[in-house]
């Protein structure tokens, strides 16, 4: 186990994360936190040093987390490089989010629009950071393994 490579990509996917969360919840689908019921906070309490800093230290752990989880399970996810990561982000996000968030509706006032939004943006970005620790995690194994084609 590679923990300075955890380490580095666990960082990288952090920031991939959080480019992807910016585009995406502030930006392209922000109309969606607009649906009612207005349960977020303001966004000048998101600014406060203190919510910035625990989102940014959760990030990185949960960057972490997902990299060292994927080299554990490493040697047991089948193919290689791209879909082996594909399978990995696949897994992550059934346990993770799929299991989670559709459940929200049953125990939170929230739109059921953002609970769908939710699921497929965790889905897409699950897949995008298994295929990054896929190819990254082990840069010298092929990209398309030909024993699992």
């Amino acid at each position: 186990m590679n923990f300075k490579r955890i380490f580095f990509l666990g960082l990288f996917i952090f920031i991939i994360s959080w480019i992807f969360s910016m585009v995406t919840c502030g930006w392209l689908f922000s109309w969606i936190y607009k649906l009612p019921p207005h349960i977020w906070k303001s966004e000048e309490a998101m600014k406060h040093f203190w919510n910035l800093l625990s989102v940014v230290f959760f990030g990185v752990l949960n960057g972490w987390i997902f990299v060292f989880v994927y080299a554990i399970l490493y040697k047991g996810l089948p193919l290689g490089g791209i879909r082996k990561g594909l399978i990995y982000g696949s897994l992550v996000w059934l346990v993770g989010a799929f299991s989670g968030i559709p459940s929200m509706g049953f125990y939170m006032t929230i739109a059921k629009t953002v609970l769908i939004y939710w699921t497929i943006q965790s889905l897409v970005l699950n897949w995008i950071l298994g295929i990054i620790v896929g190819v990254w995690y082990h840069p010298h194994e092929k990209i398309d393994d030909e024993k699992g084609a």
